[in-house]
């Protein structure tokens, strides 16, 4: 779809760039157009979105606009912006985005903010990443707690080469990756903290996806192909012989489940606690062995 700004020969001051652009993002069904906006205009910019305000009667370059009218097509096209962007803050560290891994959600930044505080005392912590993707939980535990020993496993490789890309980005030395499908193989060791955010979208749920989510991230982190739950169930079976004596697991799932996680974990053997997101919605299960 062409983008055309009314008059394409004038000049187009930040603040005017800012409406006009909010405007046609409106029109065309993007949420949350404004933030969008700002954000792609700070990006081509090199700035911060307090600067565009701050600078906000500052013409662009002819080349600068020929470079923002690309970044509104792909916008219009659905890419998510975090990977047109190329990089999301996450917690304590910069992660960077592609569609070999989904986007890091604000509830699984959420999760692991929870983990470090819920953890901060404790030292030497061995811990399992489980479903790595991006990275961005592992490391950020592994930035947050230096003397810890991070394993984050994935079965995709091209998840795990963005992963370890961002752990040199982010200058990270206590994380080992490795290939492993959970789904049908044994992860080796004894844990402090195991944590997850499995793919848990139901299949029939997958198919009527946002085009954002649908055609720009891999669909083997969102879907299990199933009812969403199998991670869990699977979890369920292997988590009693990897979790330390004072173990504990974190787990992010999807709305509407709390219900079903909480009888997949209704065992005796587990101890367990459902928690809000910033929305109060129910979104994790936080959980340990009783011993």
């Amino acid at each position: 779809m062409p983008v055309t700004y009314a008059k394409d020969d004038k000049i187009w001051k930040i603040i005017q760039l800012i409406e006009w652009t909010s405007n046609y993002f409106g029109k065309h069904g993007i949420e949350s157009y404004r933030l969008k906006t700002e954000l792609l205009l700070a990006h081509l910019l090199n700035c911060t979105r307090l600067d565009l305000y701050r600078d906000f009667d500052k013409p662009l370059t002819k080349d600068e606009l020929v470079q923002f009218k690309l970044l509104i097509k792909r916008v219009i096209n659905h890419e998510p912006v975090q990977m047109i962007l190329g990089s999301v803050p996450f917690v304590n560290i910069d992660i960077y985005v592609n569609s070999a891994s989904i986007v890091p959600r604000p509830e699984t930044e959420l999760l692991t903010a929870a983990i470090i505080d819920e953890n901060k005392n404790r030292k030497g912590l061995k811990i399992l990443d489980i479903g790595t993707g991006s990275g961005c939980i592992g490391l950020s535990l592994a930035k947050a707690f230096p003397d810890a020993d991070v394993l984050a496993i994935d079965f995709s490789n091209a998840a795990l080469a963005l992963a370890k890309k961002n752990m040199l980005h982010n200058n990270i030395k206590n994380v080992t990756f490795n290939t492993i499908n959970v789904s049908n193989e044994l992860i080796d060791g004894k844990f402090d903290i195991i944590v997850s955010n499995p793919p848990y979208i139901a299949e029939e749920d997958y198919q009527i996806l946002e085009p954002e989510v649908k055609d720009w991230e891999p669909a083997l982190a969102l879907t299990d192909n199933g009812d969403g739950l199998s991670f869990y169930r699977r979890y369920a079976e292997i988590f009693p012989t990897m979790l330390q004596g004072q173990g504990k697991f974190y787990l992010e799932f999807a709305w509407g489940q709390a219900e079903k996680i909480s009888e997949i974990f209704s065992s005796e053997i587990f101890s367990i606690e459902i928690k809000e997101d910033a929305n109060n919605i129910s979104r994790y299960v936080f959980g340990n062995i009783v011993r």
